[in-house]
């Protein structure tokens, strides 16, 4: 088994995924909605399956639909996804091929609420990763977004440059970050327009316990409520059940937890407190998932 704080030595993640470990942990799974799902397998094949949710809206419930059917292809990976909005009667659909070359992977999006389509480009090489991205609309307006990542080591340095037709360059996000199998140090920025730094760590104690921090501030405001703090964690409780809590500079305090009821349901939940204001209740909410 590799030491704690052995480098991981794999190829580069992409650019939205170099600070994910962390950003999971202190945003995933705290629920402030009450939604069902329900995932169906006509063949039993974990290849084809349609998704059903509700998500409670007001006094109702909105209803989306998620069919996906994957197959191989001349070693080519194919799926054929989508969403559909049944309330608004809208939807994507989403065409993904795998190894057009070898670590190479495009996603087709066509969005009928945006008339728009958007092509994305993946490619993982043994010391970089690129994602490039294309999305015209039905007012010939197109824009896109260019993100390589190199890496050696457990470092890796990565950029982002957002682009608009008409707009010209309209964003410019950067990237560090160290990682070794055990914890991900990255440090981030925001270098054109609002310019934003930040920092966030993940570290995994042990096979229980997961710890995260995120932070950045404004570089051009003195205004401290545009300065963010968050320091999360997770806690393995056993084999079905884990526990998840974090807490931010508004005084907001969530909790969340994730149970296996049995091998076809999912159980989860999530509330929050305003620290701040007598312990005030802001909200809960849950997931209920069959087949999953």
């Amino acid at each position: 088994m590799a030491s704690a704080n052995k480098p991981i030595f794999f190829t580069p993640l992409l650019y939205s995924d170099v600070r994910k470990k962390a950003t999971d942990l202190i945003n995933k799974d705290f629920h402030d909605k009450q939604k069902l799902e329900i995932k169906l397998k006509p063949d039993s094949s974990v290849s084809n399956e349609i998704t059903l949710t509700g998500n409670k809206s007001g006094d109702g419930y909105l209803a989306t639909v998620f069919p996906k059917y994957t197959f191989t292809s001349s070693g080519r990976v194919v799926t054929l996804g989508g969403t559909i909005d049944v309330a608004e009667s809208t939807g994507k659909a989403e065409l993904t091929v795998e190894n057009i070359v070898p670590g190479a992977k495009v996603v087709t999006t066509a969005d009928s609420r945006k008339k728009s389509v958007q092509v994305d480009l993946e490619y993982r090489h043994s010391s970089a990763t690129v994602k490039a991205s294309l999305e015209g609309s039905q007012t010939d307006q197109i824009s896109g977004s260019f993100a390589p990542v190199v890496g050696y080591n457990g470092f890796s340095v990565g950029a982002e440059t957002r682009f608009h037709q008409a707009k010209g360059v309209t964003g410019i996000d950067g990237v560090a970050a160290y990682a070794t199998d055990s914890y991900v140090f990255s440090l981030f920025g925001s270098f054109y327009g609002a310019r934003r730094v930040g920092f966030s760590h993940f570290h995994r104690v042990n096979d229980k316990i997961q710890l995260g921090v995120e932070a950045s501030g404004d570089v051009d405001s003195k205004d401290k409520s545009k300065s963010s703090f968050v320091v999360g964690g997770s806690y393995q409780l056993d084999n079905d059940t884990s526990l998840k809590a974090k807490v931010d500079t508004t005084g907001k305090l969530s909790l969340a937890s994730t149970t296996r009821l049995n091998r076809n349901l999912r159980l989860e939940l999530g509330t929050s407190i305003d620290l701040v204001n007598n312990n005030r209740p802001l909200g809960y909410g849950f997931t209920l998932a069959f087949n999953d």
